[in-house]
């Protein structure tokens, strides 16, 4: 088999039949690679040339995690997010967790707003989320705090003393 990104196979690589499934390394930078093989015969006699595509994508995606909203802080366990990525394909999957580990977290289809459920405990809530180009370049985590507060304030009234017919709160 004679195997080469060209076309016309300069500097081709001839590799033995017997070796299937043979690895290729491609060349050149990130985008579509074309890989052209063809067997040849102990006569040299050279059969039809075969092709096949396949897109190089190293560059992984990065992630910027927003809270929808300007506040920092809510009375909600469902927290709106905001996932702006940017890769050089496409983003297809994304893990979303609150803490420090992403253990026991799923990906999912990616979406560029959630609404992420947080623990029911009242305090502050780190939440962080990772995102997978169609390569499978998984990129780095991005987080956002968020404070939860679920707790209604108490109210106290205390009675001075009448004063001409009105009351001190």
């Amino acid at each position: 088999l004679e195997i080469s990104e060209d076309q016309g196979f300069v500097n081709s690589r001839t590799e033995p039949a017997s070796a299937v499934p043979i690895a290729f390394t491609v060349t050149g930078t990130d985008g579509k690679k074309t890989v052209y093989v063809r067997a040849m015969d102990a006569a040299g006699n050279l059969g039809p040339v075969a092709k096949g595509s396949i897109t190089v994508d190293s560059v992984v995606p990065v992630l910027t995690l927003k809270l929808d909203g300007t506040a920092t802080s809510t009375r909600s366990r469902d927290v709106r997010l905001i996932l702006d990525a940017r890769d050089g394909g496409q983003v297809q999957e994304m893990l979303l967790w609150e803490g420090a580990s992403p253990q026991g977290a799923s990906p999912v289809a990616f979406k560029d707003k959630v609404t992420f459920t947080v623990s029911a405990s009242d305090g502050e809530k780190t939440i962080s989320a990772r995102v997978k180009d169609a390569a499978g370049n998984w990129g780095a985590a991005s987080s956002v705090n968020v404070v939860l507060d679920m707790t209604p304030p108490t109210t106290v009234v205390t009675a001075v003393g009448p004063k001409a017919g009105k009351l001190d709160v």
